[in-house]
């Protein structure tokens, strides 16, 4: 928990400079382009990937936590929500990713 939410830190300082201009040509008001800008560069393409699952496993296990944490859920069922958040953060990082690669698919 500790170090994904060091790296979101990281990631989101590097992700917020690169939509600005870090690296491309930045159009002051034109979000579509900056982020298509960023896009088009493979590696913030799989950084951008690989952050937005680390955010969904991240929140996913914070989720969990908090329902053990405030005892909502007895021993017997924990691993059950953990399966359950997991499963939702799956599907968070699938969310994240669906623009990413409808945007490639565009781009072919």
């Amino acid at each position: 928990m500790r170090w994904t939410g060091v790296v979101i830190a990281g990631f989101l300082v590097y992700h917020v400079a690169s939509v600005y201009g870090v690296g491309h040509e930045h159009v002051s008001g034109a979000f579509h382009h900056n982020l298509s800008a960023l896009l088009l560069r493979p590696w913030d393409a799989l950084l951008l990937a690989g952050a937005a699952g680390l955010v969904a496993m991240h929140l996913a296990h914070g989720l969990a936590s908090a329902f053990v944490s405030v005892g909502m859920i007895t021993p017997k069922h924990e691993p059950l929500l953990r399966k359950s958040t997991r499963i939702w953060g799956y599907a968070v990082t699938a969310g994240f990713l669906l623009p990413v690669l409808i945007f490639w698919a565009q781009q072919r």
